[in-house]
């Protein structure tokens, strides 16, 4: 893989895809609060060298880190004989961000408003930050399905089981892509176009493209509005 300065994750990730080596990019690709929990507990390893497998990954969705089981490339047995190794990134997990909350509309843009504000980060900056989380989601995806074929034909999203996981309030560990989902709508993107969205990268994955245009789903203006707005519910 080249070392452009001018490199992508993108064009990492298209590489990455031709060669089926996803879960190389997915580490090196961690957000910064990820490989800040990794790093403080880089003594306990992902990785199973008696069976040859990751038995865990993380994503970031809005600065929360959830834990992915990739139950495709595990077996019950794995799962069940790896528990103990599982339950204890739980445990550590919950210690480094606390127990799981539902994160609210009103939540997500005071942490945009907090961001631009106290932490001095561009309405770009934030957009940049999330659309990175959306294309690591995407990619948990595409581990997923590239685990079971040879072929990269991703499965599709759909409304009607984007509702059935907001039923729920929570997406399955094996479709992380409906966090990006969720994630996009947060940020105010209507629900049919955040399936639109995710449905045209994997097309575009599918035809040996970018999976997703420069600077988008989420771009700056949608920031900078959603700050407007919640700045003035905050007066």
């Amino acid at each position: 893989m080249g070392t452009d300065s001018r490199t992508t994750p993108n064009d990492e990730l298209m590489e990455m895809i031709k060669t089926r080596n996803l879960r190389t990019w997915a580490w090196r690709y961690h957000t910064p609060n990820i490989a800040r929990f990794l790093t403080k507990n880089n003594d306990l390893n992902a990785y199973d060298k008696e069976r040859g497998l990751n038995y865990i990954d993380f994503v970031e969705v809005m600065g929360r880190i959830e834990a992915i089981i990739p139950v495709m490339d595990m077996t019950l047995e794995n799962i069940r004989d790896l528990w103990h190794k599982i339950a204890e990134w739980k445990r550590r997990l919950d210690d480094y961000q606390g127990p799981e909350t539902r994160i609210a509309a009103g939540f997500t843009y005071e942490a945009l408003w907090r961001a631009h504000k106290e932490l001095r980060m561009s309405c770009q900056k934030i957009a940049d930050e999330l659309n990175l989380q959306i294309l690591g989601l995407l990619l948990a995806d595409l581990q997923q399905v590239l685990s079971q074929s040879q072929a990269p034909t991703p499965f599709t999203y759909t409304i009607e089981a984007l509702e059935f996981y907001q039923l729920l309030k929570e997406a399955p560990s094996n479709r992380p892509g409906y966090f990006a989902i969720t994630l996009m709508q947060r940020i105010g993107i209507k629900d049919n176009d955040a399936v639109d969205w995710m449905n045209q990268a994997l097309s575009n994955v599918r035809n040996g493209h970018q999976p997703f245009p420069p600077r988008s789903p989420i771009t700056k203006e949608m920031i900078r509005e959603r700050i407007r707005d919640w700045n003035k519910k905050r007066r």
